[in-house]
Protein backbone atom coordinates (compact mmCIF):
# COMPACT_ATOMS: atom_id res chain seq x y z
CA UNK A 1 0.00 0.00 0.00
CA UNK A 2 1.53 3.23 -1.06
CA UNK A 3 2.57 6.02 2.04
CA UNK A 4 -0.35 8.25 2.71
CA UNK A 5 0.42 12.13 3.12
CA UNK A 6 -0.46 14.00 5.86
CA UNK A 7 -2.68 16.42 5.29
CA UNK A 8 -1.84 18.63 8.48
CA UNK A 9 2.36 18.50 7.07
CA UNK A 10 0.65 19.48 3.78
CA UNK A 11 -1.21 22.45 4.98
CA UNK A 12 2.40 23.63 7.28
CA UNK A 13 4.49 22.88 4.26
CA UNK A 14 2.20 25.20 1.96
CA UNK A 15 2.00 27.99 4.79
CA UNK A 16 5.61 27.91 4.69
CA UNK A 17 5.85 28.12 1.15
CA UNK A 18 3.05 31.09 1.33
CA UNK A 19 5.01 33.06 3.63
CA UNK A 20 8.49 32.30 1.32
CA UNK A 21 6.09 33.49 -1.75
CA UNK A 22 5.46 36.57 0.66
CA UNK A 23 9.21 37.51 1.68
CA UNK A 24 10.90 36.59 -1.83
CA UNK A 25 8.30 37.04 -4.90
CA UNK A 26 6.50 34.67 -6.74
CA UNK A 27 9.40 34.45 -9.47
CA UNK A 28 12.08 34.61 -6.90
CA UNK A 29 11.10 31.80 -4.93
CA UNK A 30 13.11 28.83 -4.82
CA UNK A 31 11.98 25.12 -3.12
CA UNK A 32 15.03 25.71 -1.14
CA UNK A 33 13.61 28.70 0.14
CA UNK A 34 10.40 26.46 1.59
CA UNK A 35 12.88 23.88 2.93
CA UNK A 36 14.36 26.52 5.14
CA UNK A 37 11.38 28.20 5.69
CA UNK A 38 9.62 25.05 6.82
CA UNK A 39 12.95 23.58 8.36
CA UNK A 40 12.59 20.49 6.29
CA UNK A 41 14.64 19.06 3.44
CA UNK A 42 14.23 19.23 -0.54
CA UNK A 43 13.19 15.31 -0.63
CA UNK A 44 10.39 16.02 1.77
CA UNK A 45 9.16 18.83 0.11
CA UNK A 46 9.02 16.70 -3.49
CA UNK A 47 7.27 14.27 -2.11
CA UNK A 48 4.31 16.77 -1.04
CA UNK A 49 4.56 19.00 -4.26
CA UNK A 50 6.27 16.50 -6.75
CA UNK A 51 6.34 19.17 -9.81
CA UNK A 52 8.43 21.17 -7.20
CA UNK A 53 7.85 25.19 -7.40
CA UNK A 54 4.56 24.93 -9.66
CA UNK A 55 2.81 22.47 -6.91
CA UNK A 56 4.51 24.66 -3.88
CA UNK A 57 2.89 27.85 -5.59
CA UNK A 58 -0.86 26.02 -5.74
CA UNK A 59 -0.96 25.27 -2.34
CA UNK A 60 0.46 28.16 -1.25
CA UNK A 61 -2.65 29.99 -3.37
CA UNK A 62 -5.15 27.09 -1.80
CA UNK A 63 -3.68 28.87 1.81
CA UNK A 64 -4.25 32.13 0.54
CA UNK A 65 -7.32 31.90 -1.20
CA UNK A 66 -8.96 29.90 2.47
CA UNK A 67 -7.67 32.67 3.75
CA UNK A 68 -9.55 35.48 2.00
CA UNK A 69 -12.87 33.08 2.11
CA UNK A 70 -12.87 33.07 5.44
CA UNK A 71 -11.70 36.72 6.64
CA UNK A 72 -14.42 38.02 3.89
CA UNK A 73 -17.10 35.71 4.81
CA UNK A 74 -16.66 36.53 8.14
CA UNK A 75 -17.23 40.26 7.44
CA UNK A 76 -19.95 39.64 5.47
CA UNK A 77 -22.13 37.22 7.90
CA UNK A 78 -22.03 39.93 10.43
CA UNK A 79 -23.67 41.94 8.74
CA UNK A 80 -27.40 42.74 10.16
CA UNK A 81 -28.57 43.88 6.69
CA UNK A 82 -28.11 43.00 2.98
CA UNK A 83 -26.19 46.14 2.20
CA UNK A 84 -24.34 46.10 4.88
CA UNK A 85 -23.32 42.66 3.88
CA UNK A 86 -22.88 44.28 0.59
CA UNK A 87 -20.18 47.30 2.61
CA UNK A 88 -18.87 44.81 4.66
CA UNK A 89 -17.52 42.74 1.25
CA UNK A 90 -15.76 45.65 -0.18
CA UNK A 91 -14.40 46.93 2.71
CA UNK A 92 -13.13 43.19 3.31
CA UNK A 93 -11.98 42.59 -0.25
CA UNK A 94 -10.20 45.93 0.44
CA UNK A 95 -8.36 45.48 3.84
CA UNK A 96 -7.65 41.82 2.50
CA UNK A 97 -5.66 42.96 0.05
CA UNK A 98 -3.81 45.81 1.68
CA UNK A 99 -0.26 44.08 0.94
CA UNK A 100 0.34 45.90 -2.26
CA UNK A 101 -1.10 43.31 -4.05
CA UNK A 102 1.08 40.05 -3.28
CA UNK A 103 -2.02 38.09 -1.99
CA UNK A 104 -3.83 39.07 -4.73
CA UNK A 105 -0.84 37.94 -7.74
CA UNK A 106 -0.34 34.75 -5.75
CA UNK A 107 -4.61 34.09 -5.97
CA UNK A 108 -4.36 35.38 -9.80
CA UNK A 109 -1.20 33.43 -10.83
CA UNK A 110 -3.46 30.13 -9.55
CA UNK A 111 -6.36 30.65 -11.19
CA UNK A 112 -8.35 31.41 -8.65
CA UNK A 113 -9.41 35.10 -8.52
CA UNK A 114 -12.69 34.08 -10.61
CA UNK A 115 -13.73 31.66 -7.82
CA UNK A 116 -13.75 34.11 -5.29
CA UNK A 117 -15.53 36.89 -7.36
CA UNK A 118 -18.48 34.37 -8.34
CA UNK A 119 -18.95 33.18 -4.72
CA UNK A 120 -19.47 36.18 -3.14
CA UNK A 121 -21.01 37.80 -5.88
CA UNK A 122 -24.05 34.79 -6.19
CA UNK A 123 -24.15 35.07 -2.30
CA UNK A 124 -24.21 39.38 -2.32
CA UNK A 125 -27.04 39.06 -4.67
CA UNK A 126 -28.81 36.43 -3.24
CA UNK A 127 -28.81 38.66 -0.22
CA UNK A 128 -30.19 41.87 -1.84
CA UNK A 129 -33.07 39.45 -3.63
CA UNK A 130 -34.15 38.54 -0.17
CA UNK A 131 -33.87 41.73 1.39
CA UNK A 132 -36.05 43.43 -1.78
CA UNK A 133 -38.72 40.31 -1.42
CA UNK A 134 -39.20 40.98 2.60
CA UNK A 135 -39.19 44.91 2.05
CA UNK A 136 -35.93 45.26 3.96
CA UNK A 137 -34.24 46.78 0.80
CA UNK A 138 -35.63 48.67 -1.77
CA UNK A 139 -36.33 47.42 -5.51
CA UNK A 140 -33.17 47.43 -7.66
CA UNK A 141 -31.31 45.82 -9.80
CA UNK A 142 -29.33 43.54 -7.14
CA UNK A 143 -27.33 42.06 -9.77
CA UNK A 144 -26.34 45.76 -11.33
CA UNK A 145 -25.46 46.88 -7.82
CA UNK A 146 -22.86 44.29 -7.24
CA UNK A 147 -21.48 44.11 -10.47
CA UNK A 148 -21.57 48.30 -9.59
CA UNK A 149 -19.38 47.27 -6.51
CA UNK A 150 -17.50 44.61 -7.92
CA UNK A 151 -15.92 46.93 -10.44
CA UNK A 152 -15.25 50.09 -7.86
CA UNK A 153 -13.25 47.51 -6.21
CA UNK A 154 -11.38 46.16 -9.30
CA UNK A 155 -10.63 49.63 -9.96
CA UNK A 156 -9.06 50.37 -6.46
CA UNK A 157 -7.27 47.50 -6.52
CA UNK A 158 -5.57 48.56 -9.78
CA UNK A 159 -5.05 52.13 -8.83
CA UNK A 160 -3.42 50.75 -5.42
CA UNK A 161 -1.63 47.52 -6.43
CA UNK A 162 -1.17 47.72 -10.66
CA UNK A 163 -3.42 44.63 -10.89
CA UNK A 164 -6.83 43.79 -12.15
CA UNK A 165 -7.68 40.32 -10.01
CA UNK A 166 -9.67 40.22 -6.85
Amino acid sequence: MPRQKNTDRHEELAFGALQTILEKGITEFTMADVGKQAGVNRSLLYWYFPSGVSDALAAAAEVATTSRQRFVAGRISAAKHPVLALDAWVCATLAFHDDDGRLAKIIATAGRAHELMTANRAQLVDALRRGIADGTVAACDAEGIVTMCADAVEGALIRRNGHTDL
